[in-house]
């Protein structure tokens, strides 16, 4: 008890709550692995590659952030807070075919990936925002 007589208030935390970092940690560590793996994380989907890939997608606004490349993590900005998440998205992405492609928000460059587990990654996209399959 406080000073007052009153209890002071207790916050349960539970170390388990997966977080934002955690996920970009999972999915680097993957792709430092060289393990190809696609998952979501609320609206967010993760992926890695075999080459030493990793990239966080929102599918509804089609933003996209590279986590690392060729195997070495990349810098990457995010505020986890309570009850939101802010992120520097770097470009915007789209798939095509059987083709990654990524547009530059600073450069506008755009830049073409094959062999990424695109198939895999527009169905965890699917998931994330309701939105009907589409077929690759």
């Amino acid at each position: 008890m406080g000073r007052s007589g009153r209890k002071e208030p207790l916050r349960e935390v539970s170390f388990d709550v997966p977080t934002i970092m955690r996920e970009v940690d999972y999915i680097v560590g993957r792709t430092l692995e060289q393990d190809s793996r696609v998952v979501t994380f609320g609206p967010l989907v993760f992926f890695s590659t075999q080459t030493g890939d990793a990239w966080v997608l929102d599918p509804a606004d089609s933003f996209g952030t590279c986590l690392a490349r060729g195997g070495s993590r990349l810098p990457f900005r995010v505020k986890d807070q309570r009850d939101r998440v802010e992120l520097q998205w770097g470009g915007a992405y789209f798939i095509e075919r059987n083709s990654f492609n990524f547009v530059d928000h600073k450069s506008g460059r755009i830049t073409t990936v094959d062999g990424y587990p695109v198939r895999e990654i527009a169905r965890a996209a699917s998931r994330v925002t309701g939105a009907p399959k589409v077929d690759l």
